[in-house]
């Protein structure tokens, strides 16, 4: 049980946090297999360049393993 409202604030905005990163994920995970150029989905998602080049070379078997990997470099693990 949270100690405090502060608590429960802080975990609902994590948790959306959470949720739109994943959000910009699959559309970037999305937009590579459409073809889009890497500009186009750093503008699309706002993820940084860095991340989205590593969406873009991860292959279809192993994107469950790049996005856990990405989601722990950005902090949301």
């Amino acid at each position: 049980m949270p100690d405090s409202i502060e608590d429960v604030t802080e975990a609902l905005k994590f948790g959306l946090k959470a949720g739109a990163l994943r959000a910009k994920i699959e559309v970037a995970i999305n937009a590579t297999d459409l073809g889009f150029d890497l500009k186009t989905i750093v503008y699309l998602t706002e993820l940084k360049e860095e991340y989205v080049k590593q969406i873009m070379e991860c292959d279809d078997e192993d994107i469950t393993r790049c996005v856990e990997k990405l989601k722990e470099e950005m902090g949301y693990k």
